[in-house]
C-alpha cells in the first residue's frame, strides 16, 4: 500500500529502477553486444593496458606448450565411422602420449590440454592408458580436456578423462563474452577453478553462485594475458611442444613445477577480441584468471553501484527534459534539437561504464539502456502530442456565442 502514497513521477522512477535492476544482469548474461560497445571496451582496454599495465606474461605460474607444428594425418571416417572419406590433420596423439608419460610424477599444478580428440586414431589406446595413470594412480595431478556442443548435444572426445565445455562464442566474427555454463554443461575453466579451490558452481536464472559469492554466468572477458604478453614476454612461458619433449626429463619437470600447463595450438586456433587476436587456449586460461581475480563476482559495493545506477537512469528518464532545460541552456546543446536527450543519455552511460570498469574492474553492457531510455522518451512525447491534439480538437468543437 505504501507505493500508493508516492507521487506519480516517483512511482514511475521506482518501477523503472526495478526493471533496470533485473534488465542489467539479464543483458549481461546474454552473449550479445549493442551497437558500438566493442569500440568503447577496446578504448577502456587500451587505456588500462597503456597507463596501468594491467597484464602479465604468465611466466611464473603458467607454461604454454604450442602444438601448432605437432601434427599427424589420419583417415577421416563417414558419419557411421565405417568408411574413410578422406584424410584430416590432427595433433599427433603419439606426442601427447609422450608428453603425459614425461610429466607423470612431476609436480605441475594442473594440465589443461586444449585439444579436441574427436576423430579416432590408432594412437588412442596408448593415449587412454597414459590418461588413466593420472586419473587412477595420481589424482593429485589433475588433467582436463575439452568437449564441444553441436546444437544441444555434447560432442565428447574418443578418450575418457575429466573434460569441460570449451566453446568460445563468436558473434559477427568477434568474441566478447564468455559463458561459464551452457545448460547442464560446465565450461573447462570453471571446472578447473572448482577443483583448484574446492568450490561448486550453481547456475541461476540471471547469475550463478560459488561458495565465494554470486557472479554473472556470462561476462565480458578482461584478458590478463594478451597475445603480446605471450609472444613477447620475458619469461619464455611459450615453448614448442616438440622442443619441450627433446629436453631431459629432469629439465621438463623443472619447467612444469608448480605451474599450470596449457597445451594447445597457439598459432592457428584464435579469435578476434577487444585485446586483438587471442589464441583459444589463452582465452580459456584468461577465464580462469578472471574467476581467480573476481571479475564476474558481485561485491556488495558493486551491487550498491548497480542500484544507484538504475535509480539515476530512471530519474533521468522522468526528469531528463527538465534537467536539460534548466541546466544546459547553451548554444552547444540547442544544436542537437530533439536529440539532446539522446546525447546526454549517451554521455551518462559512458560515464557509468567508465566507473564500472575503472572502479570495479567490470566491462558492462550498458548501451542497450540508451534504447530503453529513448523508447520511453518517444512514448512520452507521443502521448503528450496525442493529448495536445485531443485538447485542440476539443477546443475546436466548443460552441461559439
Amino acid at each position: 500500500m505504501a507505493i500508493k502514497w508516492l507521487s506519480k513521477k516517483k512511482r514511475v522512477i521506482l518501477i523503472h529502477t526495478l526493471v533496470l535492476v533485473i534488465l542489467i544482469p539479464l543483458m549481461q548474461s546474454l552473449p550479445y553486444q549493442f551497437g558500438d560497445e566493442r569500440r568503447a571496451f577496446e578504448i577502456f582496454r587500451r587505456i588500462d593496458l597503456n597507463l596501468f599495465k594491467s597484464s602479465e606474461d604468465g611466466g611464473d605460474r603458467y607454461l604454454f606448450l604450442n602444438t601448432a607444428y605437432s601434427k599427424a594425418v589420419i583417415p577421416k571416417l563417414d558419419e557411421t565411422g565405417s568408411y574413410p572419406i578422406g584424410k584430416v590433420a590432427i595433433t599427433d596423439r603419439k606426442l601427447i602420449t609422450q608428453l603425459l608419460d614425461s610429466l607423470y610424477q612431476s609436480e605441475f599444478e594442473y594440465l589443461i590440454i586444449d585439444i579436441f580428440f574427436g576423430d579416432p586414431s590408432k594412437e588412442d589406446e596408448g593415449l587412454q592408458k597414459a590418461l588413466n595413470r593420472f586419473d587412477e594412480t595420481n589424482p593429485a595431478q589433475p588433467v582436463i580436456v575439452p568437449f564441444h556442443l553441436e546444437g544441444d548435444e555434447a560432442q565428447t572426445p574418443v578418450v575418457y578423462t575429466d573434460s569441460g565445455l570449451a566453446d568460445i562464442k563468436v558473434v559477427r566474427g568477434f568474441f566478447l563474452k564468455y559463458t561459464l555454463q551452457e545448460g547442464q554443461y560446465k565450461s573447462l575453466p570453471l571446472k578447473v577453478y572448482e577443483r583448484l579451490y574446492q568450490e561448486e558452481y550453481k547456475k541461476g536464472i540471471l547469475m550463478g553462485k560459488l561458495n565465494s559469492g554470486r557472479l554473472f554466468n556470462s561476462f565480458v572477458l578482461k584478458n590478463r594475458i594478451t597475445s603480446f604478453d605471450l609472444f613477447e614476454g620475458k619469461n619464455n612461458a611459450l615453448l614448442d611442444m616438440g622442443d619441450f619433449l627433446l629436453l631431459p626429463k629432469s629439465r621438463q619437470h623443472e619447467y612444469v613445477k608448480d605451474r599450470i600447463v596449457v597445451v594447445g595450438d597457439f598459432a592457428n586456433d584464435s579469435v578476434d577480441s577487444i585485446d586483438g587476436n587471442l589464441p583459444g587456449p589463452l582465452v580459456l586460461l584468461n577465464v580462469l584468471l578472471a574467476l581467480e581475480n573476481g571479475d564476474p563476482f558481485l561485491s556488495p559495493l558493486f551491487i550498491i553501484f548497480l542500484l544507484l545506477m538504475s535509480f539515476l537512469i530512471s530519474t533521468f528518464i522522468v526528469f531528463g527534459d527538465s534537467w536539460i532545460n534548466r541546466f544546459l541552456r547553451r548554444e552547444l546543446w540547442s544544436r542537437f534539437g530533439l536529440f539532446k536527450k539522446a546525447v546526454i543519455a549517451l554521455l551518462l552511460l559512458i560515464i557509468l561504464s567508465t566507473i564500472a570498469y575503472f572502479g570495479f574492474g567490470k566491462l558492462m553492457n550498458l548501451f542497450y539502456i540508451l534504447a530503453y531510455v529513448l523508447t520511453f522518451d518517444y512514448l512520452h512525447r507521443l502521448r503528450a502530442f496525442q493529448k495536445k491534439i485531443k485538447v485542440k480538437s476539443a477546443e475546436a468543437n466548443l460552441p461559439t456565442n
